[in-house]
């Protein structure tokens, strides 16, 4: 059946069928993370970037008086930008608060999927403006989500 894949808006809109495509991207560079598990660690080097596709993750630092919570988010979440595109150490640590499905791309990855869909390229400098935003006005950078998952599609990529 040929219908719209509207559960991630602007990183895949055209019409698929059975969202095959979002399957072979998650084949591709998919990865699931337990809860309670670390994706990724605070001052790590890694250019990747990832998206939630399902579940709750947690971002955090380390500070004086122990583990800070930044933020939390969930499927459409795009996070580990600014490693990708700019270098350098992460700037927090995220561990999954549930089980959950994320795309973990790479540099080469996100920038094919960049050129590839403009939705996506905007939901990433979105991601990015906010960041600025809450970074000159003192509060903590938290993820964009995306618009909307489909219920539908919304636990697709939980284990089997």
């Amino acid at each position: 059946m040929i219908r719209q894949c509207a559960w991630l808006p602007g990183i895949i809109t055209t019409v698929i069928e059975d969202c095959e495509a979002l399957r072979s991207l998650y084949r591709r560079h998919g990865e699931w993370h337990r809860a309670g598990s670390t994706i990724v660690h605070q001052a790590d080097r890694s250019a990747e970037l990832y998206v939630v596709l399902d579940g709750q993750v947690e971002f955090w630092v380390r500070s004086t008086g122990g583990r800070r919570v930044l933020s939390t988010a969930g499927p459409g979440a795009v996070f580990g930008e600014v490693a990708c595109f700019a270098g350098g150490a992460r700037s927090a640590s995220a561990t999954a608060l549930t089980d959950c499905a994320v795309l973990r791309l790479s540099r080469a990855a996100a920038l094919e999927l960049i050129e590839r869909s403009p939705g996506f390229a905007m939901q990433v400098v979105r991601t990015l403006g906010e960041r600025l935003y809450a970074a000159t006005h003192g509060e903590p950078a938290a993820p964009a989500p995306l618009h909307s998952i489909d219920d539908l599609l919304a636990g697709a990529f939980r284990a089997a």
